[in-house]
């Protein structure tokens, strides 16, 4: 089906999906953190709904909470490629030599 088939916004689709990513997909999720987080960026700054902007910025801070939770364990968190190409100004996480994103100390 296409895009204008559908009766719900383009914006609602988009958002369901990264709903199911966030809470059906959470590990796959962190493991893409720097661009999930982007995509929750977008929709918390979004003027469309405010729900969906609400629960945006609630599944940031529940990414956050996991984050810290794996930190304290002493948890490493594996990433995709993440930092590899940073812009200037922007600062790159660190990671272990073999990729994995180091949550400590």
């Amino acid at each position: 089906r296409m895009v204008a088939d559908y009766e719900e916004p383009l914006h609602g689709v988009a958002f369901r999906v990264l709903e199911i990513f966030v809470v059906e997909h959470h590990q796959l999720f962190l493991t893409n953190l720097s661009d999930g987080i982007r995509c929750l960026v977008v929709f918390g700054c979004s003027k469309v709904s405010n729900t969906a902007s609400l629960q945006a910025i609630r599944f940031i801070l529940q990414a956050a909470d996991s984050l810290a939770a794996k930190a304290a364990a002493g948890e490493v968190l594996e990433v995709a490629a993440v930092g590899k190409n940073t812009e200037e100004g922007h600062t790159s996480p660190r990671h272990d030599e073999g990729g994995a994103l180091a949550l400590g100390p």
